[in-house]
C-alpha cells in the first residue's frame, strides 16, 4: 500500500535531469513476511520524458504483485546565448552599395542540448545601405526556442560622381543673333548605391 501516484515535474535549474523523492510504500501478506523491491529508489536524478517506476512485492510463497506509477519530467528551461554585440552602425565601402560586417561568435548553451542554430544574416557577410535586423533562433532538443536580435546600419557616405564633363566652350555669336546654339557631349553619372536625379541647369542644344 501507499504506492505514490504519478506526477510530472520540471527540469532542475541547468540540468537536464530531476531528483524526485517519495515515501517508500510498505508490502504486507496474509502469511507473514515479503520483500518489496522497486525499478528505482527515491531521491534518484530521473531523466526528461517518462519513467515507469514498479514496485514488486514476493511472499514467503513465491505469489508477486506490482504496482507502478510514471514520473514525467518536463524540460522548460530556454537554451541561452551570451556574447552578441549591440547594434552596430558603419560606412559603406568604396564603390560598393554596403559593407562586410562581423562579430564574435555568440556562446550558446543549454541544460539539455541543443538542436540548431540558425542566423538571418552570417558573420562577415555584406549588408546593404540601411538597417538589417540579426536574428539568431536557438532551438534545443526539447523544441524550446530563443531568438535573439540586433541590428546592422551601413550609412552611404560616398558621393556620386560625375563624368566626361565636356571643356569649357568660347563660342561665336550665331548670324544675327546675340547669343549662340551651344552643343556638347552628355555627361554620365554613377554611383556606388544608385542615382535618384541627374539635372542640368543647361541643355545641349539651348540658345
Amino acid at each position: 500500500s501507499g504506492v505514490p501516484t504519478s506526477s510530472a515535474h520540471s527540469t532542475e535549474a541547468g540540468m537536464c535531469t530531476k531528483i524526485v523523492e517519495w515515501t517508500m510504500p510498505i508490502a504486507s501478506d496474509n502469511c507473514g513476511s515479503t520483500t518489496l523491491v522497486g525499478s528505482a529508489f527515491s531521491g534518484s536524478a530521473f531523466p526528461v520524458g517518462d519513467t515507469q517506476v514498479t514496485y514488486t512485492a514476493t511472499d514467503i510463497h513465491g505469489n508477486i504483485t506490482k504496482e507502478t506509477f510514471n514520473i514525467t519530467v518536463i524540460d522548460e528551461e530556454f537554451p541561452t546565448i551570451s556574447g552578441l554585440p549591440a547594434d552596430l552602425t558603419t560606412s559603406s565601402m568604396p564603390g560598393v552599395c554596403g559593407a562586410t560586417v562581423a562579430w564574435g561568435e555568440p556562446i550558446i548553451d543549454d541544460n539539455c542540448g541543443i538542436a540548431s542554430v540558425t542566423t538571418t544574416n552570417e558573420r562577415g557577410s555584406l549588408f546593404e545601405v540601411g538597417t538589417t535586423t540579426v536574428t539568431y533562433t536557438i532551438v534545443d532538443v526539447n523544441d524550446n526556442v530563443t531568438e535573439a536580435s540586433f541590428t546592422v546600419t551601413i550609412n552611404d557616405v560616398e558621393n556620386p560622381v560625375i563624368s566626361e564633363m565636356p571643356s569649357d566652350l568660347l563660342l561665336d555669336n550665331d548670324p544675327g543673333e546675340c547669343g549662340a546654339v551651344a552643343t556638347w557631349e552628355l555627361p554620365t553619372a554613377s554611383d556606388n548605391c544608385s542615382i535618384s536625379s541627374f539635372e542640368s541647369d543647361h541643355a545641349s542644344g539651348d540658345q
